[in-house]
C-alpha cells in the first residue's frame, strides 16, 4: 500500500511541473536561419523562479543549454534567453541552425523538489527539400497563403507576410494590425484566431510575386518566422485550329501538334 501511495504521489508531481510551463510541442527550424521558442508560466508562482533550457529526450538528465541566472561555461554564442516577467514568458532563440540541432529539449523552471518542464521537439528544415513548404498561384489568378499557428499561444499576437530569401531583410506585404501601403489592392489578410490561421491572399498574380515568403508572428526580443515559398506558373491555353484534322495547345510559349489518327 505504501508503494501504490509513492507511485500516485510521484505522478501527481510529475503532472504538476509538466503543466506548471507551457510550450509547443513541436516546432520547425530552417537550416542556416533562427527560432524562438516561447514558454509561458504562472507569474504569481514563477515570477523570480530560475529558468532554462536543456537538451535531452529525457526530463531527468537533459544538458542545460542557458539559464537566466547562471551562465553555462559551454553555452553556445548563438543560444539566447530572455524573461519576460510581466507576460510570463521565457524565449529562447536559436541561430544559425544545423542538422545537430535538431532534437528534444526542455523548457524548464527550477522548484523545490520537481522541476516544472515541457518538452519541445526541434526539427530542422533544409531549403529547397520537401521541408520547404511549396505554394502554387497561376499568372492572372490569385492564391491564398494561409500560415498556422496555435491558439494558446499566439493568438493575440500581431501576425504578417512578408517577401525575400533573409527574413531579417524581408519586405512585409500585409499584417494583421495596420493596412500595407504597397498593396494596390491586390492583397488582403484576415486571422482567423478560433482555427487558428493566418490567411493572405493575392490577386491578380505577376511573375514578380514568385519567390520565399516568411509567416510572421510579432514576439518580444524576435519574431517567430516560417519560410515557405511560392511558384507562379503560366496558365495552359487551348487554340482551335482552322483544320479539324489537328489539335493544337499551348503551354509556355511552346506549340504541340497532334494529328487524327483515322
Amino acid at each position: 500500500m505504501k508503494i501504490i501511495e509513492f507511485i500516485v504521489i510521484l505522478i501527481a508531481v510529475s503532472l504538476s511541473g509538466s503543466y506548471g510551463v507551457k510550450a509547443p510541442n513541436e516546432v520547425n527550424g530552417r537550416l542556416g536561419g533562427s527560432i524562438t521558442i516561447n514558454c509561458q508560466y504562472n507569474i504569481a508562482r514563477n515570477r523570480d523562479s530560475e529558468k532554462y533550457w536543456c537538451k535531452g529526450r529525457w526530463r531527468f538528465s537533459c544538458t542545460v543549454l542557458a539559464s537566466t541566472q547562471r551562465i553555462q561555461q559551454e553555452r553556445p554564442s548563438r543560444l539566447f534567453i530572455m524573461d519576460n516577467q510581466t507576460s510570463g514568458v521565457f524565449s529562447v532563440t536559436m541561430q544559425q541552425l544545423s542538422l545537430e540541432d535538431a532534437g528534444w529539449y526542455f523548457c524548464g523552471i527550477i522548484k523545490e523538489g520537481t522541476d516544472e518542464m515541457a518538452d519541445v521537439k526541434l526539427n530542422i528544415l533544409q531549403a529547397g527539400l520537401t521541408g520547404l513548404r511549396q505554394v502554387y498561384g497561376t499568372l492572372g489568378d490569385g492564391v491564398t497563403v494561409e500560415c498556422q499557428y496555435q491558439v494558446p499561444y499566439y493568438k493575440t499576437h500581431g501576425k504578417y507576410l512578408c517577401k525575400g530569401s533573409e527574413r531579417k531583410s524581408c519586405i512585409v506585404i500585409a499584417r494583421t494590425q495596420k493596412q500595407n501601403a504597397n498593396s494596390s489592392g491586390r492583397i488582403s489578410a484576415v486571422d482567423n484566431q478560433n482555427s487558428g490561421v493566418f490567411a493572405v491572399t493575392i490577386t491578380q498574380l505577376t511573375m514578380e510575386d514568385e519567390g520565399l515568403y516568411w509567416c510572421g508572428i510579432t514576439m518580444f526580443g524576435y519574431d517567430r518566422m516560417d519560410p515557405l515559398q511560392l511558384n507562379i506558373f503560366e496558365p495552359l491555353t487551348t487554340t482551335a485550329l482552322p483544320d479539324d484534322s489537328q489539335i493544337g495547345m499551348v503551354f509556355k510559349n511552346e506549340r504541340r501538334s497532334f494529328k487524327n489518327i483515322p
